[in-house]
């Protein structure tokens, strides 16, 4: 809830605790017991605080995007979550979600994304074929596959320009038509008997292979 504060989401407050600092930044705020706040929220154990707020994914990646994450066909809506907040961590300019992602408003997606939705651009674009054209004609569009791509080293002198990294889900990876929208295929080396990684891995390694500007190293 922080991070939509920050970000001036509005939100409704549900809290257990009379003096919560987040009350005064809600607008409305619902003093509830435990065992509403159980009712109302969808973990097992929740947090003392819950709260609902009026977001949605923008429409298109917002114009000028220097690098973006596409998410196509990623079902796991934890995954999806860890991913936004890795590009959000290492300053992306948007996170797009298309063919076939899960809604990024799943409640596990928020929770992985620790509040990150709030601090990236995240869009929906139904076709993945769109996305490219929504973004600068100089990007580098990178596609992560298994097996068979270049190394994230060979690719990184690619992409200084600006660039768009593609990921697909973990069973299926990204498909053919997708594929084809790629100027370049990216594999992380592993070791045997290890055949790939979880994505969320895969996109951390990726993104910060491909991000040597950032003031944090």
């Amino acid at each position: 809830m922080a991070a939509a504060a920050a970000a001036g989401v509005s939100f409704d407050l549900f809290t257990v605790d009379p003096e919560d600092a987040l009350a005064e930044q809600a607008r409305d705020a619902h003093l509830v017991d435990l065992d509403l706040l159980e009712e109302i929220c969808t973990t097992v154990h929740p947090q003392n605080v819950a709260a609902v707020a009026d977001w949605r994914p923008d429409g298109s990646p917002p114009p000028g995007t220097e690098s973006a994450l596409v998410l196509c066909g990623m079902a796991d809506p934890g995954n999806v979550g860890t991913t936004i907040r890795t590009a959000a961590a290492l300053g992306l300019g948007a996170v797009v979600l298309a063919g076939g992602t899960c809604d990024v408003t799943n409640p596990k997606a928020m929770r992985a994304s620790a509040g990150a939705v709030f601090s990236i651009p995240v869009c929906v674009v139904l076709n993945p074929g769109a996305v490219k054209a929504a973004l600068p004609p100089g990007h580098h569009h990178v596609a992560a596959v298994a097996s068979g791509g270049d190394s994230p080293a060979t690719v990184q002198s690619r992409v200084a320009d600006g660039f768009t990294l593609w990921l697909g889900g973990e069973a299926r990876g990204l498909d053919a038509d997708v594929l084809d929208l790629a100027d370049s295929r990216v594999t992380i080396p592993v070791r045997p008997p290890v055949e790939s990684l979880n994505v969320g891995a895969a996109a951390a390694i990726l993104l910060w292979e491909f991000t040597p500007q950032l003031s944090l190293r």
